[in-house]
């Protein structure tokens, strides 16, 4: 699978799920690397390398606009 890296805009969580009340796994700092894998509409399935990968709201990564055409849709 290809892997697209972006950078995080603001301070943001990694997520669990996107439903009801996710845990977060860790937060991602403005301006750190994020590997995104797949996207579910404007949700990334995302992480920071080496790390536990979640979901990530759009919006608070450099991603152009969402989903964006370079990322695979989640299956």
């Amino acid at each position: 699978m290809n892997k697209f890296a972006t950078k995080a805009v603001r301070t943001t969580g990694v997520y669990q799920g996107w439903v009801g009340s996710p845990t977060i796994y860790y937060y991602l700092s403005a301006g750190e690397t994020v590997v995104i894998n797949c996207h579910a509409t404007s949700t990334y399935s995302a992480m920071r390398p080496g790390w536990r990968e979640g979901w990530v709201n759009g919006f608070d990564l450099d991603t152009g606009h969402d989903p964006n055409p370079n990322v695979p849709p989640c299956n």
